[in-house]
Formats: C-alpha cells, structure tokens, sequence
C-alpha cells in the first residue's frame, strides 16, 4: 500500500477564480429500493434544486427514469456504466459472481464516486443511503468539502460502556463512522481508489478479521490520506443507533433539536431507527417519519412501515446469528483451540 504517496497526492482540487462549484448526490440501490431513492432525492432538491443526482441500480441492465420531468437533473445509472476503469472491473466481476447483491453495492460506493468526480463533471458529492432524508439545507456539509477531499461523519454511538454497552461496542468491531453518509470533492481520488481495493480485498461482516463491510475502513482513511476531515454536526445521519448520545429536544417553534440547539437536518430511517420511532423509544421524530413514509409512498403507493420493519427483523436476525458464530470463532482461537 502506497501510503505517502497516496498521502501526498491527496489535495483539494484548486477552484478557479468566480467559479461556483457543482455538487451532486448519488446513492446505490435493488429495484425494489428505486422509491425510497427517489424520495432522498426529492428531499434534497427541495432544498438544493439545482443539485445532481445519480441514482445507480444494480439488478438490471435495463435501468430507466421513472419520471425525468420531476427530477430532470438525476441521472438512473446501471453497473455497466460505471466500469470505467480496472478497479471497477474487478469490483463488479468479484460481487457479481455471487447472489450477495449487498456486498456489491457497498463495494461499489467509491467506485460511483470516482465516476461521478471524473466523468459526471461534479466538483463536490455526497453518498447517501437511499433510507435517508433530508429536513435541511446540507449547506454547511457541502461547504466543508470546498476544503477536504473527504468529509467522515460519526455515527455518535454511546462512549460510555456502562451506558449501553452494546453500542460503545459497535463502535469497534462496525465502525466510528457511518458509510451511509460520504462526502468526497474532486482531490478525493487516492483515497476513493484505496477504499475501492480493500472492499475488493475483502467486503464482509467479520468482528475477528475486523472488517465491517465497507465501513470499519473508514476508521483508518483520516490516517492515511491528507485532506480527510470528520464532520461532527450531530444534526446529521440521527437514527436509532445515537439516541443515547443526541439527545433529542422540543424547541421553542416546535421543531426538534439534537444534542442542544444543533437543527436536525437528516435522518436514517433505517428499520431499527423506525422501530424507535414507532415504540415511542424517538417519539418526538413521528413527525418526521411521517413525512417520510408520504414521500416514499408517492413513488410507491403500496409502501408501509409495517413491511419495511418486518423485512428488517429477519435480517437482523440473519446478521446476529452469523455475528454469534464469528465469536465463537474467536473465542475458539483465543483459546488456543484452532
């Protein structure tokens, strides 16, 4: 691994005198995610309606627009338009190969992003997960890719092991910060292709080899590449997993607060963070989930909570038994058994 060249190639790309920066956002989806993808977009552009979309789709070569006039300036990508280069080549053939079609899209993250910094003319992008939305302007975290190539955001899990210890835990063995929220400007390119190369290297869930997906190797890219920030708004990427931590509050309009007076501009509706919601455990972002469910259901009128949550508890389930027999695994190692 090349790290001080890496390293020293890393720099923010120079802006030209008078020239506004385009931004973009892309995300990675199955067909059956398409309306939830179309509803972070429509979240975004509310805010920032000259904004580029990319929306890759990864179980069809057939990939269409479902309505070009809403959003004209998002773009339905398939696999094949992405393989741009040996690294995206490998990708693909690596994770195509199987029926993990999870794997292939979080592989696939640095490599939309490379696309879209060198052939989609975009100077400044962010990955978001297709469960996200958006209640604000993301103005402050666009504005901190003008100076870094890559911008990390954490997940605020709980620090206090006495606390919840379940999730002081996660924050080693799946990551400090949350891949499903990226930010990455044109100087990003050494980092991108790194993160590429490990996802290929391995992609996976393994508490004992220390990998987490694509995620836990975020923990290392601030070390490794000049030019990487952590972006510690807690208004951004609220979801089940930081409730604990961000403590959310009532303002005086009405509107909800994080972690004091911090605006609440995004939240990750993953199924565990609506399972929250709907048990009362986050009952002040009903609202917003609300809000959410009407703008998924425009794309899809048969959408329901209900179905999403339950999909969850059965993978949830698939992921805690594997997790069961990773430290197993461990532990049969440790005590010299292996």
């Amino acid at each position: 691994m090349k790290t001080t060249e890496n390293a020293a190639e890393v720099q923010t790309a120079p802006k030209k005198a008078g020239k506004m920066p385009i931004d973009g956002f892309c995300t990675i989806v199955t067909q059956n995610y398409v309306p939830l993808a179309l509803a972070l977009n429509a979240s975004l552009v509310r805010y920032r309606p000259t904004l580029r979309g990319a929306i890759l789709v990864v179980d069809t070569a057939e990939v269409r627009h479902p309505c070009p006039s809403l959003f004209p300036k998002t773009h339905f990508l398939s696999i094949a338009d992405v393989i741009q280069n040996r690294l995206a080549e490998q990708v693909v053939g690596e994770f195509s190969a199987t029926s993990n079609q999870d794997a292939l899209r979080w592989a696939l993250k640095p490599i939309l992003l490379q696309y879209l910094l060198t052939e989609g003319e975009i100077d400044r992008t962010l990955y978001c997960d297709s469960d996200m939305h958006f209640f604000a302007d993301p103005a402050e975290l666009f504005d901190r890719l003008s100076s870094s190539s890559v911008v990390l955001l954490p997940h605020w899990r709980c620090i206090w092991p006495e606390d919840d210890s379940l999730n002081f835990e996660k924050l080693f063995t799946e990551g400090l910060f949350n891949a499903g929220l990226f930010g990455a400007s044109a100087g990003s390119a050494a980092a991108l292709e790194w993160w590429g190369r490990v996802c290929l290297f391995r992609c996976v869930k393994d508490p004992v080899s220390g990998s987490y997906d694509d995620q836990k190797y975020l923990d290392a890219m601030s070390a490794l590449f000049e030019g990487v920030t952590v972006f510690r708004h807690p208004g951004y990427n609220v979801g089940e997993w930081n409730r604990r931590e961000l403590h959310r509050a009532r303002d005086a309009d009405g509107g909800v607060t994080i972690a004091g007076s911090w605006p609440l501009v995004c939240v990750h509706f993953t199924r565990e963070t609506c399972l929250g919601i709907a048990n009362g455990a986050d009952a002040l972002l009903k609202p917003h989930m609300a809000t959410w469910e009407k703008t998924v259901k425009n794309f899809s009128p048969d959408f329901t909570l209900q179905a999403y949550c339950k999909n969850s508890r059965k993978a949830s389930s698939r992921f805690r038994n594997k997790l069961r027999w990773a430290l197993l695994r461990a532990s049969q190692f440790v005590g010299g058994t292996r």
